[in-house]
């Protein structure tokens, strides 16, 4: 949807901003295992205690991460324990995905309407409403995805009823594809971290789409 210079342009616009607001609104994010985004939402509407607390991210079943400030995020941890729950706190430095970045998401706002997006060649889901992203909509999703929560979830079961059974997540950590896993366990998973990794990919894949047996 971009060229390679305004898309750097823009993830460095977008984390100079959070942390701008990271910075002034201090924040915390908490992973709540074996949680459901019901089970999530009541959790916060008890500990907000008039604070910021909400639901960032529905990672996938049994996976929510909540965020908000950080004296709510050790209420809402502390609460999840009295439950005989797990909580981990993220290493995050604010509260993303939160009220907490609305200064943040109004600047980001003003900034992407300046920039000029082209329709996807490849549908690309974006995960603020687990829908397939269009040029026309990308600023206004952009902005909202800075305080509104991650549909991952969503996002991986909409791929999978449109047809898609590969999945490959690039960059270090596995955690998506492990993420994957837990929303449907018949989808292959695969991760590139590396050149000889995205090398030995591009060429199963290739010849997985010319119709040749592959050595993957």
């Amino acid at each position: 949807m971009l060229d390679m210079e305004d898309t750097f342009e823009l993830a460095a616009r977008r984390a100079a901003l959070m942390g701008e607001a990271a910075a002034a609104h201090p924040g915390a994010m908490c992973a709540l295992l074996g949680a459901e985004e019901a089970s999530a939402r009541e959790l916060c509407e008890e500990c907000a205690m008039g604070e910021v607390l909400v639901v960032a991210n529905c990672n996938c079943p049994g996976q929510i991460v909540v965020s908000g400030t950080r004296e709510a995020i050790g209420r809402a941890q502390e609460a999840w324990g009295a439950r005989k729950k797990r909580a981990a706190l993220l290493a995050t430095e604010g509260g993303f995905h939160s009220p907490l970045m609305a200064e943040a998401s109004v600047a980001f706002a003003a900034y992407l309407a300046t920039v000029e997006f082209a329709d996807a060649r490849i549908p690309l889901v974006c995960n603020v409403d687990a829908k397939p992203l269009s040029a026309a909509d990308a600023p206004e999703h952009l902005a909202r995805h800075l305080v509104e929560p991650v549909r991952f979830d969503r996002s991986v079961a909409l791929l999978a009823q449109a047809g898609a059974t590969d999945f490959i997540e690039t960059g270090f950590g596995g955690v998506l594809i492990g993420l994957v896993k837990r929303i449907d366990k018949s989808l292959v998973r695969s991760i590139v971290q590396d050149r000889a990794g995205f090398e030995d990919a591009c060429e199963h894949y290739g010849a997985r789409a010319a119709g040749e047996p592959s050595a993957n």
